[in-house]
């Protein structure tokens, strides 16, 4: 057993309620955009590919306060943690925690000069990274093989007299998301409901999805979130949709990814289908999750705020009897996953009321730990005409 540390992304309640789920874990200590857990670097390393939220995974080694880092870093130990494969090292360092604790990036810069030096005087060839911008992105970890051929050193800034000292042991892998997202032949850029990859695995993830599970996307569009389940070696999927289209783009993705990916044998289910209307080929309690991103309204919704209203209403009746009717395929205490829209009329925020559609289907909001964050869960990515609220149901 170790500390292990996660650096999430840009939405922290929603990457620690992946983690929360995932691991079953309070944290040893928490900031803006880390989280540490007592577990082995192992199980953190192993389930990095599998969430969304989590950029970065790391081993830390030691804490200190600021007059002690300096000296803490040129231990001949610390440099028992570089990796290396032949050549000379290939060292990088990045800091987190409070913007007004950290480092300006010349001082780190001037840290990393001086374990170059140190390292050399060693007889040791060394090459650092530097970066305008702190802290080192994953593109930049990974693409200068900081971790295969010496080190990213990262601090964490707990509080300016406890500073966290640790390295990187694996980063997020930017290229496979991006592969599965814009590589897949069939991508709808009208549809509002184009769901990122990464963020369809974290909300597989929330819903507690194994490789036992049997998941259910009632609303799939081009079949992403099933993708994301298959990859996470779920036994069997069932997709449906009421636009034809739909169930083709899904079946067209899928067979995409059978020829990109070795994947585990899988039922997969897909059909034409309105998720308000009985499912008879389903028997009753035997679906584990249900993970969708339903229609969130036209992809750019009026900016009149009764139009915004009444669109509000019609979504809410569309969820509740979606939801009512999905109610007796669930097994008891499964979770359902979906994302509602949040509209910005100027004045205000609008939104569907995820409480009432909860009462009216026979569901209640899943509890979290205070330290997760506030269950809808925010995801909103620049430049889009609607948030996302991812919200966790529990079958009541």
């Amino acid at each position: 057993m170790g500390r292990v540390f996660f650096i999430i992304g840009r939405f922290p309640s929603l990457s620690r309620a992946e983690i929360w789920t995932k691991f079953s874990q309070n944290p040893s200590w928490i900031s803006s955009d880390t989280i540490a857990l007592d577990i082995d670097s192992e199980l953190g390393v192993k389930n990095l590919h599998q969430m969304g939220g989590t950029i970065k995974v790391g081993q830390l080694i030691d804490t200190v306060n600021q007059d002690e880092l300096r000296q803490a870093v040129m231990e001949p130990k610390f440099f028992e943690h570089f990796g290396r494969s032949g050549g000379r090292y290939i060292i990088g360092i990045s800091a987190y925690g409070q913007k007004e604790l950290l480092p300006p990036p010349r001082q780190l810069a001037g840290m990393g000069l001086n374990i170059k030096k140190e390292l050399r005087k060693k007889g040791r060839a060394v090459r650092l990274v530097t970066s305008r911008i702190n802290p080192l992105s994953s593109v930049i970890v990974s693409k200068n093989k900081l971790i295969e051929r010496g080190a990213e050193i990262v601090l964490i800034y707990e509080s300016k007299n406890r500073i966290h000292i640790g390295f990187t042991l694996a980063v997020q892998n930017f290229e496979a998301y991006g592969h599965r997202d814009y590589g897949r032949p069939k991508r709808d850029m009208r549809s509002q409901g184009m769901i990122p990859p990464k963020l369809a695995q974290i909300m597989l993830n929330v819903a507690n999805v194994t490789k036992d599970s049997v998941v259910m996307d009632p609303f799939c569009g081009g079949g992403t979130i099933l993708q994301e389940a298959l990859l996470l070696g779920c036994r069997q999927v069932i997709g449906s949709d009421s636009n034809p289209q739909a169930i083709e783009d899904t079946k067209n993705n899928l067979r995409w990814l059978r020829a990109y990916h070795e994947l585990a044998s899988a039922r997969i289910e897909l059909s034409t289908h309105d998720a308000r209307k009985p499912f008879p080929q389903l028997a009753p309690d035997s679906i584990d999750a249900v993970v969708t991103e339903p229609y969130l309204g036209p992809l750019r919704p009026p900016k009149d705020e009764a139009q915004l209203g009444n669109l509000r209403d019609e979504l809410t009746q569309l969820y509740s009897q979606s939801l009512k009717n999905l109610r007796t395929y669930l097994k008891p205490a499964a979770r359902v996953v979906l994302i509602l829209p949040s509209w910005h009329s100027g004045r205000e925020i609008i939104q569907p009321d995820i409480q009432k559609i909860a009462s009216l289907s026979g569901f209640s909001l899943s509890n979290f730990p205070d330290w997760v964050g506030h269950n809808p869960f925010l995801y909103h990515r620049e430049g889009q005409n609607v948030a996302r609220l991812v919200a966790v149901l529990i079958r009541a």
